[in-house]
């Protein structure tokens, strides 16, 4: 018998606005049926203390699907995540940790990285260093039947990910964004990568996790940024997928090429994000999946 595909949803920073997301979450369950769980990147919490997040915390409301989050990007955030090693932040609301794994009893598997890049030592709680990032590498690449993760999971962009894909709008993605992060996805070839913090949504064109005539064919990645809960230019911040493990899929099927893929956009800086090395700009050149339909 096939497996049955889990029902995900991701969302962008909610910044305090629990009741906005959680609200609209209802809605979607109630039209499309229910979704296994909620992935949220970046700014889960505002920068004031709030009178709405005590609801949740004290029980008297209720996430209405289990909800899993990234930690602070930013001092005054820092204070509601308590340890390295994730907690529950309230009921239904998990707080993953600084950076590792999550594997589903599915066999789903989430890799996830707190915080935002620093070089700075010693290194900031909302912050990662290179050595966060070659920790995890190490941990999941060294397994000799590694072929890459289901999720990625962080709250800046990757630098260069709009090369060679469809524009990435009113982001300029050789500024902004996380070099560290970039040479992460090289190495661990996620199947879908969630960031957010630049308000704005995109979602990349799928690109190649393999070099044509000389690798043998891998899966595609998706990468897909989202903007802010509630945001008043109604730009998407939640996204709905469906996901087979890739560790219970064909081979055959895990690597079909979807019409539309590119050029991996870290492709030149392969060699130098293996070292964990600043990632030069690209020279540019030339699976199971269901999307549901989020809108009003």
């Amino acid at each position: 018998m096939a497996q049955k595909p889990l029902r995900l949803l991701a969302c962008g920073d909610v910044e305090g606005k629990f009741d906005v997301l959680f609200n609209r979450v209802r809605t979607i369950q109630k039209k499309s049926g229910n979704f296994d769980l909620l992935l949220c990147v970046g700014n889960f919490f505002g920068s004031a203390q709030d009178a709405e997040w005590e609801e949740y915390k004290t029980g008297n409301k209720k996430a209405p699907i289990q909800t899993y989050v990234l930690g602070a990007n930013n001092e005054e955030t820092a204070n509601y995540f308590q340890g390295a090693d994730g907690c529950e932040l309230a009921e239904n609301i998990t707080y993953l940790g600084r950076k590792g794994v999550f594997t589903g009893s599915s066999g789903l598997q989430i890799v996830y990285l707190s915080g935002t890049e620093s070089l700075d030592e010693p290194v900031p709680a909302h912050s990662f260093s290179p050595k966060d990032v070659s920790s995890l590498r190490t941990m999941l690449c060294s397994a000799s039947q590694f072929k890459g993760v289901d999720i990625l999971l962080t709250s800046p962009w990757p630098k260069y990910v709009g090369s060679f894909g469809n524009s990435s709008g009113e982001v300029d993605t050789k500024n902004c964004g996380s070099a560290l992060i970039s040479s992460l996805a090289v190495s661990l070839k996620p199947r879908y990568h969630f960031a957010a913090l630049e308000k704005s949504y995109y979602e990349r064109l799928p690109y190649r996790n393999h070099v044509v005539l000389q690798e043998s064919a891998q899966h595609a990645t998706r990468f897909i940024a989202l903007a802010n809960v509630g945001n008043p230019e109604k730009k998407k911040y939640l996204y709905a997928f469906s996901i087979v493990p890739m560790k219970l899929m064909a081979v055959a099927e895990l690597v079909k090429q979807p019409p539309d893929v590119t050029e991996n956009p870290y492709r030149d800086s392969g060699k130098q994000a293996a070292g964990g090395k600043h990632i030069p700009a690209p020279q540019e050149e030339s699976a199971c999946q269901f999307f549901f339909d989020l809108s009003e």
